[in-house]
C-alpha cells in the first residue's frame, strides 16, 4: 500500500533533520518536501512517458518504505534523496536509482564494487568536463553533464544506466546539441586528461585497507581479501608487515591489483620490489605482461558491462 504524503514526510524528517527548510534549487519559498511528496505518488514529471518513468518510481517507492520500515543502512540513503530534491530532476533521477539499487539487494563482486568506484571518478572527470566548457548558459549544469554522459558514454564506458537517463533528458535534448562525432573523439581525450587516476587509486587504497571485524560480507574490503586469496600468490602481502593483524595494502600493489583487474596483466617491470621483494611475485607466474606499459594511467575501466559482476542476494 502507498504512503500518504504526511507518512512520506515524516519518513524524510526521521532521517533528515531540518528536510523541511530545503529549498528547490535555492529559491526562496519553493521547499523541496512537496517534490518529494509528489514524486512518491506520481513519479518524476520529466520522465514521464518514457521507458525508466514506473523503474524510477518503483525505487523511490522503496527507498521512503524501507526508511519507514527502519531497514538498515537506509538513514544516508533517504538522506541522500531528500538532498538530491533540492536540485533538477535529472539529479534526482541518478541518486534514486543508485540509492534504490543499492537497497533492491544488487549485490556486486569484488570486480563490480571496483568498477564502481572507478565510475564514480568518471562522474567527476565528466563534471569537470562540462565546467570546462561552459556551455550551460542557465547555470543548471546537470543537463550539459547529461549531454556529454550520453554522446560520451560509449567512448569513456560510462554505466548504462547513467547513459540511458542521460539520453532521456529532454532539457539536455532542447538546450544543446548533440555532439559530432569529431568533437566526441576530442571531448573523450580531453575527459580522459581530467580523470584523477591518482585520486581513484587512493581511494581504492583507503576501501581496501579499512577492512575490520565489522566490515559486512559483500563490502569491497571484506571482498578484496577473499579475490587476494584465490589471485594472489603470497596472500599475506596485504597485511601489515609488523604484527600481520589488519590490512595495508600500498599504492604499488593496487596498482598491480587494478592491472589485473583491468587489462588483465600485471605490467610491473621485473626489478620492481614491494617490500623487499619483487612486486610481480606477489602474482601467478601468468599474471605477468610481457612488456610493461605507460598506458595503464590513461585506461578509464567501463561499467558498460556491470551486470556480469552483479547477482541477486
Amino acid at each position: 500500500a502507498t504512503l500518504t504524503p504526511d507518512e512520506v514526510a515524516s519518513v524524510f524528517k526521521k532521517y533528515v533533520p531540518g528536510v523541511e527548510g530545503f529549498l528547490y534549487r535555492g529559491q526562496d519559498g519553493t521547499y523541496s518536501m512537496p517534490f518529494m511528496q509528489t514524486a512518491y505518488a506520481d513519479g518524476l514529471q520529466a520522465f514521464r512517458d518514457t521507458p525508466v518513468h514506473n523503474h524510477l518510481l518503483w525505487l523511490l517507492r522503496l527507498i521512503v518504505h524501507s526508511g519507514k520500515e527502519d531497514r538498515p543502512g537506509v538513514e544516508i540513503l533517504v538522506r541522500q534523496v531528500a538532498e538530491a530534491f533540492m536540485d533538477c530532476q535529472a539529479v534526482q533521477a541518478r541518486v534514486i536509482e543508485h540509492a534504490g539499487l543499492q537497497l533492491a539487494g544488487l549485490a556486486l563482486d569484488f570486480n563490480g564494487h571496483v568498477t564502481k568506484l572507478v565510475g564514480e571518478y568518471k562522474i567527476i572527470a565528466v563534471k569537470s568536463l562540462a565546467y570546462s566548457q561552459h556551455r550551460d548558459d542557465d547555470e543548471d549544469p546537470a543537463h550539459y553533464e547529461n549531454r556529454l554522459t550520453a554522446d560520451l558514454g560509449a567512448a569513456l564506458g560510462l554505466n548504462k544506466n547513467d547513459i540511458k537517463q542521460a539520453e532521456l533528458d529532454e532539457h539536455a535534448r532542447s538546450r544543446f546539441q548533440r555532439i559530432e562525432a569529431g568533437e566526441v573523439l576530442s571531448l573523450a581525450r580531453r575527459a580522459r586528461q581530467l580523470f584523477d587516476f591518482k585520486a581513484m587509486l587512493h581511494a581504492f587504497v583507503a576501501e581496501v585497507n579499512s577492512f575490520n571485524a565489522d566490515s559486512p560480507r559483500e563490502s569491497l574490503p571484506c571482498l578484496f581479501l577473499q579475490w587476494a586469496h584465490q589471485h594472489l600468490t603470497q596472500q599475506h602481502v596485504v597485511f601489515d608487515e609488523d604484527t600481520c593483524s589488519h590490512v595495508d595494502v600500498g599504492d604499488a600493489l593496487a596498482l598491480a591489483i587494478l592491472e589485473l583487474l583491468f587489462l588483465g596483466k600485471v605490467y610491473a617491470p621485473a626489478d620492481e620490489l614491494y617490500r623487499g621483494e619483487p612486486l610481480i611475485g606477489c602474482f601467478p607466474p601468468e599474471a605477468a605482461a610481457e612488456e610493461p606499459t605507460s598506458e595503464t594511467a590513461q585506461v578509464l575501466p567501463s561499467e558498460a558491462d556491470d551486470e556480469k559482476h552483479a547477482s541477486k542476494t
